[in-house]
């Protein structure tokens, strides 16, 4: 799948910008980012933090194709946003890991360890820098 599929199966659409819609999203974002990181990683609560850090993420990415005038209703598809239209493999590839983590967590069952969790944490937490930086 590349970012034109996206387009082509209705993934992606064209939007305008709606700046009280981004600030409530950065909000939000920052909100959710903001608990994790005052919490400790441990083996009772990895799957949570990782789970809300991810939304906050999302959150952000929502809020920064939309000022770039695109609604995006699917997680692969923010993905391709950062690869082909950012043009940042190194944001994609971020944002992928964590995004088949978290699907493999909500989906298989799978435990994810604490040692992943905060690797991916902090991983998230650039991805999350270069955004702000860029809103």
């Amino acid at each position: 799948m590349e970012w034109k599929d996206c387009i082509k199966d209705g993934s992606v659409t064209k939007s305008y910008v709606e700046d009280k819609k981004i600030n409530l999203l950065i909000n939000a974002s920052k909100r959710k980012i903001d608990f994790v990181n005052i919490h400790n990683v441990d083996n009772t609560n990895q799957e949570i933090l990782f789970s809300i850090y991810y939304e906050g993420i999302l959150e952000l990415l929502h809020a920064f194709v939309m000022k770039d005038g695109y609604l995006i209703n699917n997680h692969i598809c923010l993905g391709y946003y950062l690869k082909e239209v950012f043009n940042s493999e190194q944001l994609f590839s971020i944002f992928n890991n964590s995004r088949i983590i978290r699907n493999n967590s909500m989906y298989k069952g799978e435990i994810i360890s604490v040692e992943l969790v905060k690797s991916a944490i902090g991983e998230l937490n650039y991805l999350n820098e270069e955004i702000i930086r860029l809103i």
